[in-house]
């Protein structure tokens, strides 16, 4: 096993109280990464001072940066935690997230060359692609380990890391309040940034998961994500992401309003 490789380089580390956080992409690693370098790492407040950065604290902290035997006994005998997230939710907070904002990443324009492509299609970047194509090129690509971080299956972050406590983005604040409880400590719960905005009413469109980013990108807030689910998307990712369904008791049969 290569402690120096991912998902290991990405693990935080708190040696004064031995504890592991192991961040997984859009289920509120922004905000726990935060929340656990302040209070836990270097006892600075970020929000209260701008002029600070995050990120040295946390890169003086990866794991990876430890020489391995003794990275071996860390990972051994500290406490390890992480938030998982319901599959079906966390694809649509990433579609939406790097391929539906106003704000979009340019970095992820590969992607949608990559889904033309794919389409024999020339690349259209400001229309973009739907939740649908999103999935379906996901579902014709073999190697789950080489999905970009923010969509790979949630369960390849832990490796064979046994982990003392496992909280659920959909129940978040209750689970913090828990991990707080078995650390022994209380600090002010983090709070969620960089989260979609979700209007729980019924969409007036139907067949969301057919129209692209570009078009998506006009709405202020977003329908739940169980509207951008069909048939043939539910059964997809119920293929694709079934080791993270059945390792974190999330409900494979889930309804969806089609």
């Amino acid at each position: 096993m290569n402690l120096t490789a991912w998902p290991f380089r990405t693990y935080i580390v708190d040696h004064n109280n031995r504890v592991i956080y192991l961040p997984i992409p859009r289920v509120a690693s922004t905000c726990l990464s935060i929340w656990f370098t302040e209070y836990f790492i270097c006892d600075k407040h970020f929000a209260d001072d701008p002029q600070i950065s995050i990120h040295p604290f946390i890169r003086q902290s990866r794991y990876c940066l430890w020489s391995e035997p003794y990275a071996e006994q860390i990972l051994k005998y500290y406490f390890k935690f992480t938030f998982v997230r319901n599959p079906f939710s966390r694809l649509v907070s990433t579609y939406l997230n790097k391929f539906a904002n106003v704000n979009e990443d340019k970095h992820y324009h590969y992607f949608v060359k990559q889904v033309y492509q794919y389409k024999n299609e020339p690349p259209d970047i400001k229309k973009g692609i739907s939740f649908e194509e999103f999935i379906e090129f996901l579902y014709m690509r073999n190697s789950k380990e080489t999905f970009d971080v923010h969509w790979r299956p949630q369960h390849l972050f832990l490796s064979d890391v046994q982990l003392d406590f496992i909280g659920k983005f959909e129940n978040f604040q209750a689970d913090i309040t828990l991990l707080q409880k078995c650390l022994f400590v209380h600090y002010s719960d983090p709070q969620k940034i960089n989260s979609t905005l979700y209007d729980q009413n019924r969409p007036e469109t139907d067949c969301l998961w057919k129209i692209p980013g570009g078009e998506l990108k006009r709405l202020l807030t977003f329908p739940p994500y169980k509207y951008f689910y069909s048939n043939e998307i539910v059964s997809q990712v119920r293929e694709i992401y079934s080791k993270d369904f059945s390792t974190f008791g999330y409900d494979l049969d889930q309804q969806f309003p089609v």
